[in-house]
């Protein structure tokens, strides 16, 4: 591991206690990079970890940011991890991804959660349901997401997203592949990127910490 990577002891980790994996923002950091990058899907995965194919997926994983507050940035917010679909493997895999959505204060306790997809146009995928700010600081969350892919030439893929249990996020007119661009789910990211291009740099050090990350899937026939 290197400085800003490493695992630490957490008794109170809910999932799998002791040891969860925590990566630093450091003072500093530009908009647009990430100090952490791990990925990975099955057993068929290539060198990129571009894996099997799936038609639906079911992803759960533990999230926290420590401390009684966090830096979010201000342009494009804090994305944590990406799901690859639709486009060609040789692509970046990063069609999808879960993000902190920018909010102000820069700096405050709790956000809002966001699902942005760059395929087939840019679409933002936010709360719905429950549009309550319940991704705070200091405690552990539980994510879960029930991704299933729409048929050819139609909208009606899924994306569901709980937090802790609550249900806050409902789409069934999602488009994920399209012509030219069919593939199922491939990948998984753990990528924290700060923010996009632009903006302003990191100010202060700041912190992820993630535990038991597990998914599972149809395979796309």
């Amino acid at each position: 591991m290197d400085a800003d990577n490493g695992y630490i002891n957490d008794p109170a980790a809910p999932k799998s206690p002791p040891g969860v994996f925590q990566g630093r923002f450091p003072a500093g950091m530009a908009p647009g990079l990430a100090s952490i990058k791990w990925q990975g899907w099955d057993a068929a995965s290539n060198a990129d970890n571009y894996g099997t194919e799936m038609s639906q997926i079911y992803l759960s994983v533990w999230l926290k940011l420590p401390g009684a507050d966090f830096e979010n940035q201000t342009t494009a917010g804090t994305k944590l991890f990406y799901i690859g679909y639709g486009e060609p493997k040789t692509g970046a895999g990063n069609q999808g991804f879960a993000m902190i959505k920018w909010d102000n204060p820069q700096i405050r306790r709790d956000f809002f959660l966001r699902f942005w997809q760059r395929s087939d146009g840019s679409r933002a995928l936010d709360q719905n349901v429950d549009t309550r700010r319940l991704m705070t600081c200091g405690v552990w969350h539980r994510f879960e997401m029930v991704l299933k892919l729409n048929d050819p030439g139609v909208a009606n893929g899924i994306f569901r997203w709980w937090i802790d249990g609550t249900l806050i996020t409902d789409y069934r007119d999602v488009t994920y592949i399209v012509p030219g661009g069919e593939l199922g789910f491939y990948t998984w990211k753990f990528w924290p990127y700060w923010g996009g291009v632009g903006g302003p740099n990191k100010t202060r050090d700041d912190y992820v910490q993630v535990d038991h990350a597990y998914i599972s899937g149809v395979r796309k026939n």
